[in-house]
């Protein structure tokens, strides 16, 4: 249901229905992840979820819900997931690296700074692609 928000984007006055599919999937995503444990693919598919929901609710590239907090706080979620996986093959870093610009600039369009800056990932360079 997630991937059909951004179908759901496109319908005038959706913006209430585009929530309640964000506000479901991050209870669902947040339920899973308790019991994620040590599968590293089932860490990847949270953390890309994770991902879509922050980018739903505020990545200013795409339309988007304007609730940028939330979205850091689902970007948070995506990162922790993407740091407990380590370096992966050539796609995966691919999209962690593109993943954490966006996050990047979110964290600094909004002056977020409780976390400071976002710590290099091991094994992860920011030139890879």
């Amino acid at each position: 249901v997630l991937f059909r928000s951004d179908e759901i984007a496109k319908l005038p006055g959706s913006i209430p229905a585009r929530q309640l599919v964000v506000n479901t999937a991050v209870e669902y995503l947040d339920q899973l992840s308790k019991s994620a444990g040590g599968d590293a693919d089932l860490r990847e598919e949270l953390a890309n979820a994770y991902v879509r929901i922050g980018s739903a609710q505020g990545n200013p590239s795409e339309p988007n819900l304007g609730r940028p907090k939330e979205a850091l706080e689902n970007y948070a979620k995506a990162d922790r997931l993407f740091a407990s996986l380590g370096a992966g093959d050539a796609a995966t870093t691919a999209n962690l690296v593109r993943f954490r610009s966006i996050y990047g600039k979110l964290k600094q369009l909004t002056g977020d700074r409780r976390e400071g800056p976002l710590p290099a990932l091991p094994g992860i360079s920011v030139g890879e692609s």
